[in-house]
């Protein structure tokens, strides 16, 4: 989701960046004051989606499949009674994602974009301590978490600010929501040195996933949220605002 939202910016700005990277020649220029900017943003951003993905230096991005990032955790909080750790995290399915929508506000500064990702698998090593399903866990291990069907919606909230005489922007938040078709689990020994209890365990959650998912909802938000500002703020940092979006 994070790098849809760098294709959109890429094809809002028109032909070049203030690098002086030029688009690709099949690139459509979409321009803000276009009566169809979101839906020309929209169909660009799909169609230059499979070259980036396979990793495009120009807009500093590395390849996406499988995406690695080192750690995230959850935290206990009214939406989850567990605290969760995810270590070595390699999340496959980005190559799939297909943007639905995309709206701009300059005004505001706020961004709406919605997504669908058909597959999305995060394998990591956790560590789990809290109650699911009223069921005690305390466990740690290989891990595999699969969001099936995703659609996935951020609004992304920026500011701007002024260096060396160039506007730039900084995302500050990113709040994600999602809907699932379907979630899987595995999380190898889930109940500490207790095998049989740890596979009764992962059968439960598999399930009762609907109940689940909102136990790792928390984690999943926090995962695209902080991706997606790692990687906005990224590219904000290097290519000035009106250049981005074509003289906003």
């Amino acid at each position: 989701m994070k790098y849809v939202l760098i294709v959109v910016l890429a094809v809002s700005n028109g032909v070049y960046l203030s690098n002086g990277i030029k688009l690709p020649s099949y690139i459509k220029p979409c321009k803000p004051n276009q009566s169809n900017f979101s839906e020309c943003a929209v169909a660009e951003a799909n169609k230059i989606l499979p070259m980036l993905i396979r990793g495009y230096l120009p807009f500093n991005i590395p390849p996406l499949n499988p995406y690695y990032t080192p750690k995230v955790r959850s935290l206990p909080s009214s939406d989850s009674n567990l605290n969760v750790i995810l270590e070595n995290v390699f999340i496959y399915g980005l190559d799939e994602i297909e943007v639905l929508s995309v709206e701009f506000n300059f005004t505001e500064h706020v961004i709406d974009l919605k997504v669908n990702i058909p597959k999305l698998i995060m394998q990591c090593h956790y560590e789990v301590e809290g109650y699911v399903l009223i069921l005690p866990l305390n466990g740690k291990g290989p891990g595999n978490i699969t969001a099936v069907n995703g659609t996935y919606n951020g609004r992304l909230l920026y500011s701007l600010y002024t260096e060396n005489g160039d506007e730039y922007a900084k995302m500050d938040n990113a709040t994600i929501k999602f809907e699932l078709e379907r979630l899987y689990a595995h999380l190898e020994d889930i109940v500490h040195d207790d095998k049989e209890f740890s596979e009764d365990t992962n059968l439960l959650i598999n399930s009762q996933w609907r109940y689940v998912v909102q136990e790792f909802s928390p984690l999943i938000k926090e995962t695209i949220g902080n991706l997606v500002l790692e990687v906005f703020n990224g590219i904000f940092k290097k290519v000035p605002f009106v250049e981005i979006f074509g003289g906003v």
